[in-house]
């Protein structure tokens, strides 16, 4: 393979694939959605997950809770973010005032499957993941 080959391949894939793969970075979207819309990082939490992208995207390295830190967490702040996964919203929701931000598809992009690359059999390999702000 010549060296024109593997740059216009490199190109190739930096200009379609990659962005097209990141949309699926859930923490990606969260982390930019965070900056656009000038919310503190330090009223932001993860809940039943973890992601360093979340972290990358919204400069700022974001918290991780458990689930019984919820109360004395929601009622000491006026307004609190929380990225989570069906768990964790199902909770927000029954137990807080909590209105759902952003409903996202995940995908852990460093580790590529096949089934991911066939938009048929992507559905297969995607985690529900979400935004979620709770109001005390």
């Amino acid at each position: 393979m010549s060296v024109a080959s593997v740059i216009s391949i490199n190109i190739l894939l930096a200009r379609h694939f990659y962005p097209e793969v990141l949309s699926y970075q859930a923490g990606g979207v969260v982390g930019k959605y965070i900056i656009k819309e000038q919310i503190n990082p330090e009223n932001v939490f993860n809940l039943n997950v973890g992601t360093r992208s979340l972290d990358v995207y919204s400069h700022a390295i974001i918290q991780d809770i458990k689930p019984q830190q919820l109360d004395s967490l929601v009622g000491a702040e006026h307004l609190l973010y929380f990225y989570t996964d069906q768990k964790g919203k199902d909770t927000l929701l029954r137990s807080f005032k909590a209105e759902v931000i952003l409903d996202l598809d995940d995908f852990s992009v460093t580790l590529l499957r096949m089934n991911f690359g066939n938009p048929k059999k992507r559905p297969e390999t995607l985690r529900s993941r979400y935004f979620i702000k709770v109001e005390s």
